[in-house]
């Protein structure tokens, strides 16, 4: 006798990212039920209602006290310390975006709620389900590659290119705009995932585009657009990994996501640009 279990109450802070890929796959799923959305301008409301045929609220205060069990936060990372505070504070269960917060001490404020309260906090690093990665990570952990002797990762991508494109909270690095948070997190989250957690990181960023237009002026860009960085990452204290990462959103033509990974018993290659995987045996 099969049991059908309840869908899960849930509203989504944010309609950048949250409009176009949360609440499409949420619509597609079995297991939610989207009540509310939250933005934080009130004129939009009722268009977002519109094109929605969701319920929004401008008071994040109404949808945090409602009975909803989960909320979604995809907002610019400036503000996402504060909801999530809130909406733990109030029970509620919740999948951020990344970067979490703006700096170390609010996610770990945010982790102690949580584990005090006993409710669940997810971060969308989306690439670990990704069919590509969940390869490699199988041929990693059945040591097809042997003893890994170096990695390169680059992430070479040209969304941020055009000088043209206008200036917003992306600009600023301290509203969390960047490459770093953009293409990063995923990047090291991948890493980490792969091969072990950094021990060690000597970095170098850059902001290769100074100015970006908004209205009629230019505006000055505070955020890096270039990161190159060295790191050791390790899973055991006797053996580390050194790997090279370079980043970039204002690469033309750039040739996306590229892994490539040097073992004691051959070297694989992860472009998912090109969608596939090149593994090559040296023994």
């Amino acid at each position: 006798m099969s049991c059908l279990m309840s869908k899960l109450k849930i509203a989504i802070a944010g309609l950048g990212f949250g409009e176009k890929v949360h609440i499409p796959a949420i619509k597609e799923s079995d297991h939610f039920d989207l009540k509310f959305l939250y933005h934080h301008d009130k004129n939009k409301i009722d268009q977002i209602e519109k094109n929605t045929g969701v319920k929004c609220y401008g008071d994040w205060n109404s949808i945090v006290t409602s009975d909803i069990e989960g909320v979604i936060i995809a907002t610019p990372p400036h503000v996402r310390f504060k909801l999530a505070k809130e909406a733990l504070e109030h029970d509620k269960n919740i999948l951020l975006e990344k970067p979490v917060a703006l700096t170390s001490d609010e996610i770990q404020h945010l982790q102690r709620i949580a584990i005090s309260r006993n409710l669940r906090v997810c971060v969308d690093f989306e690439y670990r389900a990704v069919p590509l990665f969940m390869q490699t990570k199988k041929l990693l952990d059945n040591n097809k590659l042997g003893k890994i002797y170096f990695i390169k990762l680059d992430w070479l991508m040209s969304s941020r290119s055009d000088p043209n494109r206008g200036w917003n909270w992306y600009s600023l690095s301290e509203k969390g705009g960047g490459v770093i948070g953009a293409l990063g997190t995923h990047a090291f989250d991948i890493l980490h995932w792969f091969f072990g957690r950094t021990t060690e990181v000597d970095a170098k960023t850059y902001t290769s585009i100074n100015e970006r237009p908004l209205a009629n002026q230019m505006m000055k860009v505070t955020s890096e657009d270039i990161c190159i960085a060295n790191l050791k990452l390790s899973n055991h204290p006797e053996e580390i990994i050194p790997c090279q990462v370079s980043l970039s959103s204002i690469s033309k033509n750039g040739r996306g996501f590229c892994l490539e990974i040097y073992g004691s018993k051959g070297t694989l290659f992860l472009g998912v640009k090109i969608r596939k995987i090149m593994f090559m045996d040296l023994i």
